[in-house]
């Protein structure tokens, strides 16, 4: 989403006229049904999914049984977390595949269109081998990958940061005053938590799952 929505903007042609337009688009189609669609996710796991002392992780038929111990039909509840995974491992890897193929286009200075770009969208799907080999590279796969992904966030954050008080690149458009302090207020909280959820999960979670090999 970080690189997306950005992009996108500068493919419809939209320049500084169209700020408004952007900032709804935003707000409306990512921030609001992020929001909701997380929070309900949130509370949905809190009130039936709950693990034991000791555990890390929860099966997905367990969880199935725990969804229709709260009062769901076993048949419902099966398919309701079913479907769910499939829906978040669709949205995944279409929302890779069109970034890989954007940023592989733009690299390399191709057209966004044609077989030039269907090949480059395809960089990501190897990683449905995750799935199929999953019991024997499960831990050696996971592991790095949501190491090397949590330490690009705050990457993004301090980028965005320093591209925001640069005047070189920002020019006039560069916030100044209380906006921009609260703008830079804003950004350190964000890098700072995600800075110490990175060291924390680096220190304190990952070893935890090779311990267990």
């Amino acid at each position: 989403m970080t690189f997306l929505f950005g992009y996108s903007f500068l493919k419809k042609g939209w320049t500084k006229e169209y700020s408004g337009l952007a900032k709804f688009d935003l707000i409306t189609g990512m921030l609001i049904p992020y929001t909701i669609a997380t929070s309900l996710m949130i509370i949905a796991a809190g009130a039936t999914i709950t693990l034991a002392p000791g555990e890390t992780s929860i099966s997905p038929i367990k969880a199935a049984s725990m969804l229709e111990a709260a009062g769901l039909p076993a048949l419902v509840s099966r398919l309701i977390f079913g479907l769910g995974i499939i829906g978040m491992s669709l949205n995944a890897i279409i929302l890779h595949m069109v970034v890989c193929g954007f940023a592989i286009c733009e690299i390399f200075k191709l057209p966004e269109t044609g077989w030039k770009y269907k090949l480059a969208t395809l960089v990501p799907v190897p990683g449905f081998l995750g799935a199929i080999l999953w019991s024997k590279m499960g831990t050696w796969i996971a592991i790095p990958t949501s190491a090397i992904a949590l330490i690009l966030l705050p990457v993004a954050y301090i980028g965005f940061f320093l591209l925001n008080n640069s005047e070189k690149y920002m020019r006039s458009d560069m916030p100044r005053g209380g906006r921009r302090f609260w703008w830079n207020t804003g950004m350190i909280i964000a890098i700072s938590i995600t800075l110490i959820s990175v060291v924390y999960y680096l220190v304190k979670v990952a070893p935890t799952y090779f311990t267990k090999l």
